[in-house]
């Protein structure tokens, strides 16, 4: 029943209707209840910040923990794929409207990637302004004499796209998740877990494919399963222009003293 059509019922053609996004807080408080009762805890690192690390010994092929994504998008490539944007910004947006919105204080709390990685969504963000301004009276010359407050909006979305960018895991369909724990996995280019491929609801497991032992920080490999046979310089290069960070992993530190 739809309140715009008087209580009548609104009948839909299923290849009619077009996913946007959705936010799932409830798989938030899962993956929070699940960092609480696993094996795992985040600690603080000198080299690479905030990561996981175990609290118990693995053996190969043990699951470590599961996890459902809180927020997915749809990967629209209309409008020369801008629109994509434009659903990244609808769905924080959307959290925003709610006030104290859990979904989007975990969002924000994530690691935009860093200088390099925000600079290069700043056309995106602001055509994304321009979009969003044109829609409201007299919004399309204010975007043009309003420079400073045009540049501080964009610089706040191309940080959120730099979030989705660096954090976001894809899933069939055309659709982009975000996970809470994820993306406090650290890179190594000597990976002792792995991420299977989701399920239909985007549900994603975290395997040991090495032994780890008590207190190990965990890592898994960013890129493709070729990238770990290059030599370290070339690694260390791709990531950085990449993923715009250094690569601290143990293997890359050996090998660069080496």
């Amino acid at each position: 029943l739809h309140p715009g059509f008087g209580g009548k019922c609104l009948l839909l053609k299923a290849a009619n209707i077009e996913f946007t996004h959705v936010s799932l807080p409830q798989n938030l408080k899962e993956a929070k209840a699940e960092l609480r009762s696993q094996g795992v805890e985040l600690i603080d690192t000198a080299a690479m910040g905030k990561a996981l690390a175990t609290t118990k010994d693995y053996g190969v092929e043990d699951v470590l923990f599961f996890e459902r994504p809180y927020m997915v998008v749809f990967n629209s490539e209309a409008n020369n794929g801008h629109e994509k944007w434009m659903v990244r910004w609808d769905c924080c947006f959307e959290q925003s409207k709610k006030g104290g919105s859990e979904v989007l204080d975990a969002f924000r709390s994530m690691y935009d990637g860093g200088a390099g990685m925000v600079e290069q969504f700043i056309p995106d963000a602001l055509k994304t302004v321009q979009t969003l301004w044109s829609c409201a009276p007299g919004g399309a010359d204010r975007f043009h004499s309003n420079k400073r407050d045009v540049d501080a909006e964009a610089a706040r979305h191309a940080s959120d796209f730099g979030r989705w960018q660096t954090n976001q895991h894809d899933l069939p369909g055309q659709r982009s998740a975000m996970y809470w724990l994820a993306p406090m996995v650290a890179h190594s280019c000597y990976p002792n877990v792995e991420w299977e491929d989701p399920d239909v609801d985007g549900r994603v497991s975290l395997r040991c494919i090495r032994p780890i032992h008590k207190g190990d920080l965990l890592g898994v490999n960013y890129m493709q399963k070729e990238f770990l046979q290059l030599p370290v310089g070339p690694r260390k290069a791709i990531l950085k222009a990449k993923r715009f960070f250094d690569c601290m992993c143990f293997r890359c530190q050996t090998e660069s003293e080496g």
